[in-house]
C-alpha cells in the first residue's frame, strides 16, 4: 500500500545535491507516539501511515485514526454496493490488487479476505454522489482536496493517500484555504463529516491532542549573515532528487546559504552526535533534546565532539559544502521521534527564519 521502505535521496538544484539512504522502520516512527487507548486497536502499519500522514500535515495522527475507524473500521466494512458507484476517472487511479486477498492495503490493514471498491462505498447517497474510499470522500470533494494536498494524491482507497488528503482538508478548513472562514478542528471536523455529534465522536475517540504541533521558538538562528538567503524550504516539492517520503517527494528542512566558514551554531541545549555522510549530509552534527534531533548539514569543520552536552548558542561548526551540495549552505532539519528524515517536522516550529520574528 504505501512505500514504507522509500528510495535514497539524491537533492537539488540550486543549493544542494544530497543522497540520504533511509528506510521507514515502524517502531521508529512511532517512538513519540502511541494512539488512544479508544484507538489502541488500530492496525500498527496504519498507526505508522497516521504518524506520516501527520507529520506531512500537521494534523493530530489521533483524529486521522479516529476517522478511519467511524468511515470504515480501518476497512473491515464490507457494504457490498456495486464497483460502479465509484466515478470511471477516480477508479483508474485505483490499485485494485491492493485490495484483493494478499494484496499490500488487504495485509496491511489484516483483511484476509480481501475487499471490492463497493465495500467501502456508503450506501446513503449524497445528492447524486456516494461517499467512498478508506476515509470516505465524495467523488466531488476528493477531486478538489486531493488535488491540494501534499504530494497530490490519486488513490482514495490507499490509506497513505486517504489519510494525507484527509488531513491536509482538515488544515485548510482550519486556516479558511478551503471555503474562505477559518475553523476549529471541532467546526472542521463537523464540515467533515456532516454535523457536530459526528465531530465530538472522532474528538472524544482522539483524545487530548498528541504532540505533534509547535515545540516552541528558541529566540536563536542556526546561521546569521549579511544577505542570508533561504535557498529551499520545508515542504512538498516538484524538484527532481528530492527524497520522496512515501510517495510525496519532500524537502525535508531549510537550506540556509551564506559564505563558507560562517559560524553554525545549536539553537537548543542537548547532547551531540557527530556523523560523516559523504553520498548526503556530508559533516553534520544532530543534537538531541527530549524527542527532537535538529541536524545541521554539510559543514565544513565540526567543532563539538560526539556525546557533548551542548548548550543552546554552542558553536558547533563552521557551514560547508560537505557530502553532495552544489555551494556552501546549511541544511538545518528538525526530526521528532527519530533521528531520520522520515520524521522531519517544518523547522518553524523551533525556530524563525533568521531574520524574521516568530509568530
Amino acid at each position: 500500500m504505501s512505500k514504507l521502505a522509500f528510495a535514497a535521496v539524491v537533492v537539488l538544484a540550486g543549493a544542494l545535491t544530497m543522497l540520504v539512504p533511509a528506510v521507514l522502520s515502524a517502531p521508529a516512527a512511532n517512538a513519540s507516539f502511541a494512539p488512544s487507548s479508544a484507538l489502541a486497536d488500530a492496525p500498527q502499519g496504519l498507526v505508522t501511515i497516521a504518524v506520516q500522514a501527520g507529520h506531512l500535515t500537521q494534523q493530530d495522527p489521533n483524529v486521522l485514526l479516529a476517522i478511519a475507524k467511524v468511515e470504515t473500521t480501518w476497512g473491515k466494512a464490507q457494504n457490498g454496493q456495486p464497483d460502479d458507484l465509484v466515478p470511471a476517472d477516480l477508479q483508474a487511479h485505483i490499485d485494485a490488487g491492493a485490495l484483493q486477498p494478499g494484496g499490500a492495503t488487504a495485509a496491511l490493514l489484516g483483511l484476509a479476505g480481501g475487499r471490492r471498491l463497493g465495500d467501502w462505498v456508503n450506501p446513503q447517497a449524497v445528492g447524486a454522489e456516494h461517499a467512498m474510499g478508506f476515509m470516505q470522500f465524495l467523488p466531488s470533494t476528493w477531486r478538489t482536496e486531493a488535488a491540494a494536498a501534499p504530494g497530490r494524491p490519486q488513490d482514495p482507497y490507499r490509506p497513505l493517500d486517504s489519510m494525507v488528503t484527509a488531513g491536509s482538508y482538515l488544515a485548510r478548513l482550519e486556516t479558511g484555504a478551503d471555503g474562505g472562514t477559518k475553523r476549529s478542528l471541532h467546526d472542521a471536523l463537523a464540515v467533515y463529516g456532516g454535523d457536530s455529534a459526528y465531530a465530538d465522536n472522532i474528538l472524544a475517540l482522539a483524545g487530548p491532542p498528541a504532540a505533534v504541533g509547535p515545540v516552541g521558538h528558541t529566540g536563536l538562528a542556526p546561521i546569521s549573515c549579511p544577505g542570508i538567503r533561504l535557498t529551499q524550504g520545508y515542504g512538498p516539492t516538484d524538484l527532481i532528487g528530492e527524497p520522496i517520503i512515501n510517495g510525496v517527494r519532500f524537502h525535508t528542512g531549510w537550506d540556509l546559504a551564506c559564505p563558507a566558514g560562517t559560524p553554525v551554531v545549536s539553537v537548543t541545549a542537548g547532547k551531540a552526535h557527530v556523523g560523516f555522510d559523504g553520498s548526503g549530509f556530508g559533516n553534520y552534527v544532530q543534537v538531541q533534546v527530549g524527542d527532537l534531533w535538529v541536524r545541521y548539514a554539510h559543514l565544513e569543520t565540526v567543532l563539538v565532539s560526539n556525546g557533548d552536552q551542548v548548550a543552546a548558542g554552542t558553536l558547533v561548526g563552521l557551514e560547508g559544502s560537505t557530502g553532495f551540495s552544489t555551494g556552501p549552505h546549511l541544511h538545518f532539519e528538525v526530526d521528532r521521534g527519530c533521528p531520520a528524515v522520515t520524521c522531519s517536522i517544518d523547522p518553524s516550529n523551533l525556530i524563525s527564519l533568521p531574520g524574521r520574528a516568530a509568530g
